[in-house]
């Protein structure tokens, strides 16, 4: 993947971390904190 990608495979592969900063300083409350909360009030 590194040979095709380069820096980029590290993205693919691992993923990225993205915090909701912005959304969180202007008072924004999340219905579900958590990812494994929603994907099982789906179900």
């Amino acid at each position: 993947m590194k040979l095709i990608f380069g820096e980029l495979s590290t993205l693919l592969l691992e993923g990225q971390k993205v915090l909701p900063r912005e959304l969180l300083e202007h008072g924004f409350t999340f219905h579900y904190a958590q990812i494994d909360q929603a994907l099982i009030d789906i179900v």
